[in-house]
């Protein structure tokens, strides 16, 4: 590696020189390294190869070298640092490189000609080999992936690659950006996380490579849907104090350039780390308060428009109301709930799902709810009345119970266990339409038609027809009514669709395609969808009704 002496051999110019010292100074290799590279190298020059033309004034020798291989020992994971490979170089077998020199005379002197060959580049290999060492790698994957927990862009460009699109200035400005774009919560989780690298992930592959760094995230998600919050600096605070985390494993590739290790993939990698920016945008408006926070969140309940009491004398309706706390009685506090009344030991309506907010949280039985419990005169019969609010998830929530007097008609006395659809109680077919001869369920798993009061063992029901219309319609309008064996009241259709049929066939089928649940089902045929100012729009052609057990 004495440039000096190479260029009194091969007539360089000063320009080539001075690129040679540049090769040779440009190596990665430590100079004790390079110390012992020249020390266990050699050559020997095979005297009878030697040969000249005196007329063409050329000639040639083979020279034999052998040098350390250097390039045997790239990627050799037991190299973790600078003394591992002076000693592997120490030990390294030689390897035997035959290059023919060959010279030209110009006056007096003799000057090598292919300087330039490839013998010569395969003899100086080791100036281009970048040894990467684990310690190395691991120190610089950690910074980076500090760097961007502190989104300190003039750190991380000097951890990519030379060749990104992204110098210095353009990170610095990129990350400030995006800390300006991130919301308060988007902050929290970022203030939260924490890095790790795994350094049994490294793998080494010359001089490049990957190795596995583990993100911990607070668990956000969880934090969000176990809570309820007014405004996101709530939100922000809850993620800050939350004990429970996530993890994301990002495997970054790495290269060994002339200053250090460069990780690439940029982009790809920064996205992977602050994922949550693009994932995570929670809605305010769509928060479920957990049960137990609903339930803790009852200060109280009242009865209302009765007596002082809480009871009622004559009234055609009863109201249960929760008072929440007071941090539970604004308007931004929604409840979701469910409620059931009972009459005595009897259960009588089970509401839908309800929504409320403020002070009061309603839940009442009137006419419209219970018509089964209604007099002559409009008014609930006397007796024993409860009513129990339930979270979503079932969870009770408050109960109470109280006392209605009726002066005429006394308590109810008949059955009011039995279920109810739209009035109508008896199971089995009813036919109004002539030209309709058959209104049976089927059932789709056995393929059995049924004429009973009720089927078990099913989930999969429809109603199989047998119909001649004289003006061979083709299409029928149909609907399903379901009651849980509890509800009293006018009910809406669970489903409805359209039959169609080409008049081929006498039979067709109205099928349900929804998941079977034990109760009343009802099965109604129009010839069109029905209009409730206009009866006659669309008639009503046959009814049935069946208990599934």
């Amino acid at each position: 590696m004495d440039v000096e002496g190479i260029s009194s051999v091969t007539d360089m110019k000063k320009s080539e020189e001075e690129e040679l010292e540049e090769f040779f100074s440009s190596s990665s290799l430590p100079e004790d390294v390079l110390d012992v590279i020249r020390e266990n190298s050699s050559y020997y020059i095979d005297e009878e190869s030697c040969r000249f033309d005196k007329d063409e004034e050329s000639g040639s020798v083979d020279v034999y070298f052998e040098v350390p291989d250097i390039d045997s020992l790239l990627g050799d994971p037991d190299i973790t640092n600078e003394e591992e490979l002076l000693a592997a170089v120490r030990e390294v077998r030689n390897t035997d490189i035959l290059m023919t020199m060959e010279f030209e005379q110009v006056g007096n002197e003799l000057f090598l000609k292919n300087f330039d060959s490839k013998e010569v580049d395969q003899l100086y290999s080791f100036v281009d080999d970048n040894f990467i060492f684990a310690s190395d790698v691991i120190s610089a994957a950690s910074t980076l992936s500090e760097a961007y927990l502190s989104l300190d862009g003039s750190v991380i460009s000097q951890y990519i690659l030379a060749d990104s699109l992204y110098d210095a200035d353009s990170l610095e400005y990129l990350m400030e950006l995006t800390a300006s774009w991130m919301e308060c919560y988007q902050e929290a989780i970022l203030e939260g996380m924490s890095c790790e690298v795994d350094e049994d992930s490294l793998i080494l592959n010359g001089d490049t490579g990957t190795i596995d760094v583990v993100f911990t995230y607070p668990d956000y998600e969880s934090v969000t849907e176990s809570g309820f919050f007014t405004s996101y600096e709530d939100l922000a605070d809850a993620i800050r104090e939350t004990d429970l985390t996530i993890e994301r494993r990002v495997t970054y590739e790495f290269a060994s350039e002339d200053d250090g290790v460069r990780f690439s993939d940029f982009e790809g990698m920064i996205g992977e780390v602050l994922f949550f920016m693009n994932e995570f945008d929670p809605s305010l408006e769509d928060q479920m308060i957990p049960s137990d926070m609903l339930a803790s969140k009852v200060d109280h309940t009242e009865w209302w428009w009765g007596e002082d009491d809480g009871t009622y004398i004559d009234t055609p309706a009863i109201e249960l109301c929760i008072v929440p706390t007071d941090d539970a009685s604004d308007y931004a506090f929604p409840w979701s709930f469910y409620y059931e009344v009972y009459y005595g030991d009897d259960l009588i309506y089970v509401s839908p799902e309800m929504e409320d907010c403020g002070s009061y949280i309603e839940a009442s039985l009137s006419v419209s709810e219970c018509p089964g419990l209604i007099d002559d005169n409009g008014l609930l019969f006397g007796g024993t009345y409860g009513i129990s609010f339930y979270a979503m998830d079932g969870t009770l929530l408050a109960s109470d119970s109280t006392e209605v007097t009726n002066t005429e008609s006394g308590s109810f006395t008949g059955d009011i266990t039995v279920p109810d659809i739209n009035g109508i109680t008896q199971t089995g077919e009813t036919i109004i339409d002539p030209n309709v001869t058959s209104f049976l369920w089927y059932d789709m798993e056995r393929g059995a038609v049924y004429d009973t009061d009720s089927i078990d063992g099913t989930d999969l029901l429809g109603i199989t027809v047998v119909a001649t219309f004289e003006d061979d319609p083709d299409e029928v309008y149909y609907e399903y009514y379901y009651n849980n064996g509890h509800q009293v009241g006018p009910l809406d259709p669970v489903y409805e669709d359209y039959a169609y049929f080409d008049g081929s066939s006498d039979e067709f089928f109205l099928m349900y395609y929804e998941t079977l649940e034990p109760g009343l089902y009802m099965c109604m045929m129009y010839e069109d969808v029905p209009d409730n100012n206009d009866p006659a729009s669309a008639p009503l052609l046959a009814y049935s009704t069946i208990l599934v057990e």
